[in-house]
């Protein structure tokens, strides 16, 4: 009779400890480490590798909160009376999709009875938390379901908790954002704001408006000035937007001058976007009035009907300034020129072949009456057309006045001048002046030389 060595017996026992310890891995791997891969793509999938998975669950809760909010617009059961409850509406939905990069419509065996949603959100968000105590979305699903049940103050807690944890948790913050606008806690309304506008930069356009209620009110747009003094990242977004969410036009001005004094003044592209939604708008004396401001006192002394003719000051490229649009075939610059009596010149040098002149402009406020157009030029131009220079009411086709065409030869300085009149009409406050190809056709964009023009101004007759 054949007996078992005690030396076999000792090998087979390390092995099946072995094997149990390897099938145990094997399951944590499935029901964690699968579990986790799935929990973005395919939370239901996730849940039943692994039921505690807290990425799973607040996916899934998302996506159910998702519906729910398109269905009612955000605003859930509560009437739309107040500005931050319409504002809170339409933007709660926006707030929700701008932390999440996509929707897991497809991922979801969707109910058809809201509250059904509405308690499953909470189950979910409630497992989560008991696997992730410290999981951000969690606790603001959580604190959006106690704010459906009506109880506002525990919601608070929620949404602050969320925040704490995340600033990145943006439905949580805008959230917070309105509830402390409703109590007019302007600080943390910016500060809420700064850090939806630094961490989710779509949901700008609803910020603005609780934003522009605090530009508004008297006690509080120092505080907004504070804040933009310090240049944060999103103040040329808020600062392009304001004058379109304000109620009166000139608030954007009076942020821009209390930061002109601070160690960060508005740039030229923050100026032009407030001046061009003034003039877009037809208010060309605030506009103007807008723009002296923020000369220095030596340009200031400089201006005139005309501002900049001699060219001897850096283009700012705001519309009562020289504008320059460039075009193909053509250079535009400014250059010193012996034979001026003061200033320097503007040089348009075109190449060879069609030329596409994009053109050189200013606008001015000229009160009604006649004037004289005047300068200096000479140069070369070889074409069928040449320059002009034309001043038109703003926003009109029709001109006023316009000079003759410089084309052919010019070898030394030579004065033009034109003389034009300003109708007394509520439609020609303000009037473009420009230089243009006066091109009519294709084949009259041929031409090639080059011009200097300096010493422009406009007189009054």
């Amino acid at each position: 009779m054949l007996v078992s060595k005690p030396e076999n017996r000792n090998q087979v026992f390390p092995a099946v400890v072995l094997s149990a310890v390897g099938l145990g891995l094997v399951c944590l791997i499935i029901t964690h480490s699968f579990a986790a891969y799935f929990a973005h793509a395919n939370p239901e999938l996730a849940l039943r590798l692994n039921p505690h998975e807290p990425t799973a669950l607040v996916t899934l809760a998302r996506a159910h909160l998702g519906r729910v909010l398109r269905e009612t617009g955000g605003a859930g059961d509560e009437e739309t009376t107040d500005v931050t409850d319409r504002l809170s509406g339409f933007a709660n939905s926006e707030a929700f999709a701008a932390a999440n990069d996509s929707t897991e419509d497809d991922a979801v065996n969707w109910t058809t009875n809201n509250e059904s949603i509405r308690a499953n959100i909470r189950a979910l968000a409630e497992r989560a938390i008991a696997a992730d105590p410290l999981n951000s979305t969690a606790l603001y699903l959580l604190g959006w379901s106690a704010n459906a049940d009506g109880e506002r103050q525990r919601a608070t807690a929620l949404m602050q908790a969320a925040a704490k944890r995340s600033f990145r948790e943006t439905p949580a913050v805008y959230d917070l954002l309105l509830r402390s606008f409703e109590a007019h806690q302007y600080g943390q309304v910016l500060d809420y704001a700064d850090a939806i506008l630094r961490t989710a930069s779509r949901m700008t356009h609803y910020v603005v408006p609780i934003v522009a209620r605090v530009a508004e009110d008297g006690n509080a747009k120092d505080l907004l000035a504070e804040q933009l003094a310090r240049n944060p990242p999103w103040r040329g977004a808020l600062l392009a937007r304001l004058p379109g969410a304000v109620k009166d036009a000139r608030t954007p001005l009076n942020i821009l001058l209390a930061l002109r004094d601070s160690g960060a003044p508005p740039s030229s592209d923050e100026l032009r976007g407030y001046i061009d939604v003034l003039i877009r708008n037809n208010l060309y004396e605030l506009a103007y009035y807008t723009w002296l401001q923020f000369l220095s006192p030596d340009d200031l002394t400089r201006t005139g009907l005309l501002y900049n003719g001699s060219f001897d000051r850096p283009f700012s490229g705001l519309p009562f300034d020289w504008v320059i649009r460039r075009g193909a075939g053509v250079t535009i610059q400014v250059s010193s020129e012996a034979g001026l009596n003061q200033g320097q010149a503007l040089n348009i040098e075109f190449g060879y072949g069609r030329i596409d002149f994009g053109g050189v402009s200013q606008m001015v406020l000229l009160a009604p009456g006649t004037y004289r157009f005047r300068g200096r030029f000479k140069g070369e131009i070889a074409g069928r057309r040449g320059l002009v220079w034309r001043i038109a009411c703003a926003g009109k086709r029709d001109f006023l006045g316009e000079s003759e065409m410089m084309v052919g030869s010019a070898p030394t300085w030579r004065t033009f001048s034109f003389s034009f009149e300003v109708p007394q009409e509520p439609s020609c406050r303000a009037q473009q002046v420009s230089l243009a190809l006066d091109a009519r056709s294709t084949s009259e964009k041929l031409v090639s030389g080059q011009v200097w023009y300096g010493e422009l101004a406009i007189e009054r007759m």
